[in-house]
């Protein structure tokens, strides 16, 4: 098989896996969420909901333990979501490396909070990168669920 060959198919299933939103590594296959959405809520309250345990807490209704900072670790839903703070930049970016207390050893995925205020409340750019497919739709469901309903019930109000 010649170099040339080699690297079409390469670049084939790049896009492919960009057009069906999946990614391999290993015998693992990973899909990611993007999203944008938005909030009556203003960027300083949904970040306070997001990063912060007694906003988290009250935002989805459950337990969170979390270190407010680059390097902390945060637990909810009784341990079945650990991650750890990669970045937060106040009232605008939160980014968490994050991972389902029954997946493959050493899975982690990626989430980004981007946040923007809007002529109504605030944007949100939403995305989660490196779940493992077979968690997919029960992640999936969990952000619908546990975030995105309760924050435009809360902004409702």
């Amino acid at each position: 098989m010649s170099w040339e060959y080699e690297t079409d198919i390469a670049a084939q299933i790049a896009v492919l896996q960009l057009k069906y939103n999946f990614l391999t590594r290993g015998n693992i296959m990973y899909k990611s969420i993007r999203k944008t959405l938005q909030f009556k809520a203003s960027p300083k309250n949904l970040y306070n909901s997001l990063a912060t345990e007694s906003g988290h807490t009250a935002l989805t209704g459950m337990p969170t333990e979390m270190e407010s900072k680059v390097g902390g670790n945060v637990s909810a839903f009784g341990g079945m979501v650990h991650s750890t703070i990669v970045e937060l930049v106040p009232n605008k970016r939160i980014v968490q490396m994050w991972r389902g207390k029954d997946w493959p050893e050493g899975v982690k995925s990626t989430v980004t909070w981007e946040i923007a205020p809007s002529d109504t409340g605030s944007t949100v750019m939403f995305t989660h990168t490196g779940i493992p497919a077979a968690e997919f739709d029960s992640v999936s469901g969990g952000w619908k669920d546990h975030y995105w309903a309760p924050m435009k019930a809360a902004t409702k109000k």
